[in-house]
């Protein structure tokens, strides 16, 4: 059963960001350049929106991170080892976003899995999760907020 809720999340995760891809990240123009310069010669890509495997690495760590968090909660690990794990998953995908808009649709899969894995304490891991997500995207929205006139692009 676990396997099977594994394989409806990734396949749930890469479809959402596909159907995202073709429609939010088009209107989007040189903002591309600007998200994050930094990464681009890690990459070897000087469009970072071409970049195949940043974006698989991305994908890879988002999933790994919420699947060691419900591993180790399984486990009965101290808590600050599951929300590390899930601050680990909204890092990826907060970069992700900064690096194309429609990496932002994995956020959804990504909480519905973990209100399903974390019954318990949905609301904590839930939060841990977009709280996350939030602090890393803010600084950029603040920035282009003030250059632009308003925080997304």
């Amino acid at each position: 059963m676990m396997m099977v809720g594994w394989v409806l999340y990734l396949v749930g995760m890469v479809l959402l960001y596909l159907l995202a891809r073709g429609d939010v990240d088009q209107s989007g123009g040189d903002d591309e350049r600007v998200h994050v310069p930094v990464l681009q010669p890690a990459f070897g890509s000087r469009d970072i929106g071409g970049v195949v495997g940043l974006m698989s690495v991305l994908f890879l760590v988002t999933a790994y991170a919420v699947f060691k968090a419900e591993k180790w909660q399984a486990a009965g690990s101290v808590g600050a080892w599951v929300y590390g794990a899930l601050a680990v998953s909204a890092l990826a995908v907060g970069l992700g976003t900064l690096t194309r808009y429609a990496f932002a649709s994995v956020l959804v899969p990504l909480l519905i899995y973990v209100g399903v894995s974390f019954p318990e304490t949905v609301a904590g891991e839930m939060r841990a999760v977009s709280v996350g997500v939030v602090l890393v995207l803010a600084p950029w929205a603040r920035g282009t907020g003030r250059c632009r006139g308003r925080c997304l692009g």
